[in-house]
């Protein structure tokens, strides 16, 4: 950001930080309280492309970053109790639509390392990112090292880059989004996936009693492999292509709803 006087560029305020919304609130700190020093300074208008950041910033209440905009709101009571016609302007300016000044300060910006100093300020949202960071780098080691850890079970599916899926926390996780909230269809892509389905070779593990074969009659025991490349209720036209996806997967459930479903009971259905 570029604090300036018509088109006198008084001082450059910036640095590289590891999250938008940190260095979007640290720079409007830093512009508010140079541009209320200003002698003579009436007006205040200030171009970002984080307005997220700009309303946190005139929030004086308790969330990350509130050290800054505590620092925002004192300089404004100050400036403001001095002259009541003074005003303070924001505008959301992307910086994809490359706008003059405004993207000028932002290639400045970019173009300088990210030097973090001997001792960093840390925001409560910075250590919580690191925190999930960790915490996700961990699951992914143990979920693609560790058989034990997503068991011996699990289908590992591809992604549409034929990239193995790997485990996020973010917006609702790797694979239940992909059922597009269906429950009975998360139901049986969980069972499918994870190995605990109502199949013979879950019968034969833990309900020795129930009958392993597949109803189509040609598998002495029903297995997942079976289902999903052999099994003759499929049809003698379905192909599903050379590598299981995600995508894959949803469809072939879609297509089929017998399968990993419960059978019915005896004399039902």
């Amino acid at each position: 950001m570029a604090v300036m006087i018509g088109a006198i560029i008084l001082q450059w305020i910036g640095g590289r930080f590891s999250q938008a919304s940190s260095i979007a609130l640290n720079v409007i700190r830093f512009a508010v309280v140079r541009a209320t020093q200003v002698p003579g300074c009436t007006h205040i208008v200030i171009f970002t492309d984080h307005i997220a950041s700009a309303k946190k910033a005139l929030d004086p209440s308790v969330h990350s970053g509130q050290g800054h905009s505590l620092a925002v709101c004192r300089a404004l009571l100050v400036w403001f109790a001095a002259d009541p016609l003074n005003t303070l302007e924001f505008y959301n300016c992307p910086s994809k639509a490359e706008w003059d000044v405004h993207h000028e300060v932002h290639q400045f910006l970019l173009g300088l390392p990210p030097v973090p100093g001997l001792r960093p300020r840390m925001t409560l949202d910075s250590l919580r990112k690191y925190a999930t960071d960790r915490c996700n780098a961990e699951w992914r080691q143990l979920f693609f090292h560790d058989p034990t850890f997503a068991s011996w079970q699990f289908l590992q599916l591809l992604d549409l880059d034929d990239n193995l899926i790997k485990p996020s926390y973010l917006k609702g996780g790797s694979w239940i989004p992909a059922a597009k909230a269906s429950t009975s269809l998360v139901s049986r892509m969980t069972r499918a996936i994870l190995g605990h389905a109502p199949i013979g070779e879950y019968y034969s593990r833990f309900l020795p009693d129930k009958d392993p074969a597949c109803p189509c009659g040609e598998a002495a025991l029903e297995m997942r492999d079976h289902i999903l490349n052999h099994c003759r209720r499929r049809g003698v036209d379905y192909f599903y292509g050379p590598a299981w996806t995600l995508p894959v997967l949803i469809r072939f459930l879609e297509r089929f709803p017998w399968a990993f479903s419960f059978r019915p009971k005896d004399g039902v259905g």
